[in-house]
């Protein structure tokens, strides 16, 4: 019988080439990135940098090729791996690939650059402090983690309703699941550090009822709560903060332009 949370992964890995940001990188974000990039690049044009993903994010993988970095990706799972690198990518090249468990792992290569899309999201806050701690200790001398993080809004929402109240207002003609998706996960974070993803799904199916949402909007929430186990943590930035200092020095928190930057931060942190 398959590992309950291996299945998810595998289907959510299928999923994947369905979600739209802010669950995926932005263009703006990506450009915060490729800024960066370029800076480093242009202190030492014959420097190959040595990067390394965590997870297989492919426009952070598209964003190395078009730079012709040496390009390590490390994930739990290989199948997730051979999966999202079916998707579209504007810049392919050599990759190394490595199965390894980020609260545990430990590689003797040391990277330029490390890069996390929603890592910290995706741990509790005792496993996120050994994955950074690990994170740490593979970063050249001046090495930098580049983290993408979802961060408690200032907007205090306690259900899906409450948002889509606000957003109506105020975004009206922004997609849907663009403007709600920052807002309506951390209004379901519970004591366990994740967002009780069955009281969210239970929530949506009310707006159905209720006719608060319309048959396109419910159906592209439904489907990509479809593989949720388990929702996502939203640490709050000063707390953040706090944990990134332990083995970190903070150089920038950055953001892009979009509708919910203010909610996805940019941390470049220097070993």
């Amino acid at each position: 019988m398959k590992n309950k949370e291996f299945t998810w992964a595998e289907a959510k890995a299928q999923d994947w080439k369905n979600y739209l940001s802010p669950v995926r990188p932005s263009v703006s974000e990506l450009a915060v990135m490729e800024k960066y990039f370029v800076e480093l690049l242009n202190s030492n044009p014959k420097k190959i940098l040595k990067l390394a993903v965590l997870g297989c994010t492919v426009e952070y993988r598209d964003l190395a090729h078009k730079y012709g970095m040496k390009v390590t990706l490390i994930d739990f799972s290989k199948l997730h791996y051979k999966i999202l690198s079916e998707q579209h990518m504007f810049y392919r090249g050599a990759e190394n690939f490595l199965e390894l468990d980020w609260k545990k792992m430990q590689v003797k290569e040391k990277f330029d650059i490390i890069l996390g899309d929603l890592v910290v999201n995706m741990l509790n806050t005792e496993d996120r402090d050994s994955m950074l701690k690990h994170i740490s200790q593979m970063l050249t001398s001046n090495g930098v983690f580049i983290s993408r993080d979802w961060i408690k809004p200032d907007k205090n929402f306690s259900n899906f309703a409450d948002v889509v109240k606000y957003i109506r207002k105020k975004y009206p003609h922004v997609n849907f699941y663009a403007s709600t998706a920052g807002f309506v996960y951390p209004a379901y974070i519970n004591e366990t550090e994740f967002a009780d993803v069955d009281k969210l799904k239970s929530d949506l199916e009310d707006l159905k009822k209720k006719k608060l949402v319309s048959s396109d909007e419910y159906g592209y929430w439904r489907d990509r709560l479809k593989y949720e186990i388990k929702g996502i943590s939203a640490p709050s930035l000063k707390s953040l903060n706090k944990q990134f200092s332990k083995y970190f020095k903070i150089i920038s928190i950055k953001e892009g332009v979009d509708i919910f930057s203010d909610i996805f931060k940019i941390h470049f942190l220097k070993k």
